[in-house]
């Protein structure tokens, strides 16, 4: 899959092109998976956690909530002397029966590399070591009473859909506190506090076309069978 696309530039903007599961055959989120292509920060590449010069792609599994496993496996890009808010770049995805590849604007210029390995994501998240309980493994085979025949894949053995957006701040650490933001995640003032500091964030916004993700094309093939 490849989508041709300029994100927006803007303090607080967090363009996104992700997948979601079609249907949670393994459970509520994160037990069916997330797929991040790309997510970025529309504000300036001195930001401390990245700018529009910098993006990253996640895979977010687990067996609840609580227990994320993203951080396993994740990559990230940068940009030298430019940005992706400058000209169209195209973000590709690559998903086979033995990996996930996301890249930029060729498959050389690969961003994250995920191989589905023996022992699947069960394994790979190191679930019982790390929380000392016998948690319960969604992803178990069917021969074992589970719900699929593909464990080193699974839970990105099933149909998701894309979907492209942009969303403005956030609570969720995403943009980390800092006395660059003007909000405080948690503090129960978080949009007002962020409106009243427009006058810092919205000239930074540019023109209607520079504050959006533009979008010239969303490309997607399957691998056929014999």
């Amino acid at each position: 899959m490849e989508i041709v696309a300029k994100l927006p530039r803007g303090d607080w903007l967090w363009p996104a092109i992700w997948m979601m599961p079609t249907h949670s055959v393994y459970g509520t989120w994160p037990a069916s998976g997330e797929i991040d292509i790309v997510e970025s920060r529309g504000n300036n590449y001195d930001f401390p956690q990245g700018g529009r010069d910098h993006f990253g792609s996640a895979l977010h599994w687990g067996p609840y909530s609580g227990v994320n496993a993203y951080w396993r496996t994740m990559g990230q890009t940068t940009l030298k002397r430019s940005d992706f808010s400058k000209e169209f770049y195209t973000f590709g995805l690559e998903w086979t029966e033995d990996y996930i590849v996301t890249y930029v604007n060729n498959r050389i210029h690969q961003v994250m590399y995920i191989p589905f390995t023996e022992g699947g994501f069960w394994q790979r998240g190191e679930f019982i070591k790390y929380n000392a309980t016998e948690e319960s493994n969604p992803w178990r085979p069917a021969e074992e009473g589970g719900k699929t025949h593909h464990v080193k894949a699974a839970p990105f053995d099933q149909e998701f859909y894309l979907l492209l957006n942009v969303a403005v701040g956030g609570t969720n650490g995403y943009f980390k506190d800092s006395t660059l933001k003007p909000w405080v995640d948690g503090s129960g003032r978080e949009m007002r506090d962020f409106w009243n500091a427009v006058n810092q964030w919205y000239p930074t916004w540019g023109s209607a076309d520079e504050r959006g993700m533009t979008v010239k094309s969303v490309k997607m093939w399957q691998e056929g069978k014999c």
